[in-house]
């Protein structure tokens, strides 16, 4: 148990599950890679974030050991927090680096997605996704109005530091 409020506590119930029964998997891999953990994809979904929003984000996560909450700092706290915010970029912005080329240089079929993007236009983006992971250039209407339906409900608003 690492002690972070899990994505499982906000519905997403597949995290972790990495086999055959879900398609597709959600994983940090191989920015986190667990004690060698290895799967098999024949594709890939890269979100990608604005990198500032997606690195204090990740400080913000390591500081409260959860997903939706943000670092206070009042008065000389900012000054005090520098060095540790120098040290937390210096150690993770290689990292980010090394994910970023694995992705982008892999010979998988990879569809790219914006964070923000999703945020913004949520049905159309979806849309393509599936169209993506079944590959076609059309779905099925009842599926892109399923799509349309489900996301019209609303979706929680997304955490930003």
């Amino acid at each position: 148990e690492s002690g972070f409020r899990g994505l499982n506590d906000y519905g997403l119930y597949g995290e972790g599950i990495i086999d055959e029964t879900v398609y597709p998997i959600k994983t940090h891999w191989p920015y986190w890679n667990h004690a060698g953990m290895q799967f098999e994809t024949k594709a890939a979904l890269l979100v990608v974030r604005n990198p500032f929003d997606a690195l204090w984000s990740h400080f913000n996560m390591y500081a409260t050991l959860n997903h939706d909450t943000t670092v206070k700092f009042t008065g000389g706290d900012a000054c005090q927090v520098k060095p540790i915010w120098e040290a937390f970029l210096k150690r993770q912005l290689p990292i980010w680096v090394r994910y970023y080329h694995y992705w982008l240089s892999s010979d998988l079929p990879t569809y790219i997605i914006r964070y923000e993007d999703l945020l913004e236009n949520p049905q159309d983006i979806w849309v393509e996704v599936f169209k993506f992971m079944v590959h076609s250039g059309e779905l099925p209407h009842d599926l892109e109005t399923r799509i349309h339906q489900r996301i019209g409900k609303g979706i929680k608003q997304a955490y930003v530091p």
